[in-house]
């Protein structure tokens, strides 16, 4: 749900101040920080700038090696992202939008973990 939180809110679009489709900054930028601590997380490419990239290629991507391309772009070649993260910390540069993020959710594989460690056989212990 944050990917698409992501994908739906930092759209680019070259019609408007912010770069972004819906025109908010601030939505781009709250999505973006949602996708934090997820197997999303995006790195920063230089100490110097605001681009960033995911820590995955498309190598290996298949059939669905333009899907792919297309996600990265939405990080490496998105304005409205760009724009999002540069205004950071600029005062009154952002719209207030306190749409509230949605709720983090472990991936399955780390529910599936949790489930095993509690999921314990009672001893058996012969009682007559």
């Amino acid at each position: 749900s944050r990917l698409a939180d992501f994908l739906n809110n930092c759209q680019p679009s070259p019609l408007t101040a912010s770069g972004c489709l819906k025109d908010s900054a601030g939505l781009c930028l709250r999505a973006y920080a949602g996708l934090i601590g997820t197997i999303m997380t995006p790195n920063y490419l230089s100490n110097s700038s605001a681009d960033v990239s995911l820590w995955c290629n498309c190598e290996g991507s298949g059939n669905q090696w333009q899907d792919c391309l297309r996600l990265q772009r939405m990080f490496t070649h998105n304005p409205c992202l760009r724009n999002s993260i540069s205004w950071m910390g600029s005062p009154g540069s952002l719209p207030a939008d306190f749409t509230p993020l949605p709720a983090p959710r472990p991936s399955p594989l780390v529910q599936e973990d949790e489930l095993l460690s509690n999921n314990h056989l009672p001893e058996h212990n012969n009682i007559v």
